[in-house]
């Protein structure tokens, strides 16, 4: 088995040709480290000035939508107690409404039309 002349070596401290092609990342690039010129200072300045005046208006904005939602929500509360309500009326109402039918369909079996009157006004046909 040949031996390998890199042993003990670590092939990736060696220089490669692959550093003229990809520059080494780590070192401060020419262009990025300028100094603020003052135009760019003052532009800077009125957009953080103008951020700061539109947080402080979101903020402004923030208490009355709470104050809102807190309301709706005691209203959704009242109406939901109120539905509730409703609900228990509207049961009440239907098992009024099938007792009156059951004593109603007890009034009819029990009806007996006179038997003068004619069969077509629900008096008894005759035989």
């Amino acid at each position: 088995m040949a031996k390998r002349s890199t042993i003990g070596e670590n092939p990736l401290d060696a220089e490669s040709p692959l550093d003229a092609v990809v520059p080494d990342l780590s070192a401060p690039r020419p262009g990025r480290a300028q100094a603020l010129t003052p135009e760019i200072k003052e532009r800077l300045e009125k957009l953080e000035a103008g951020l700061k005046a539109e947080a402080a208006q979101l903020r402004g904005w923030i208490a009355p939508l709470k104050d809102e939602a807190t309301r709706a929500a005691a209203e959704a509360a009242q109406l939901k107690a109120e539905l509730a309500r409703i609900s228990g009326e509207l049961s009440r109402l239907k098992t009024e409404l099938e007792a009156l039918k059951a004593e109603q369909a007890q009034l009819r079996g029990a009806y007996r039309p006179p038997s003068d009157m004619p069969w077509w006004l629900g008096g008894r046909k005759k035989a």
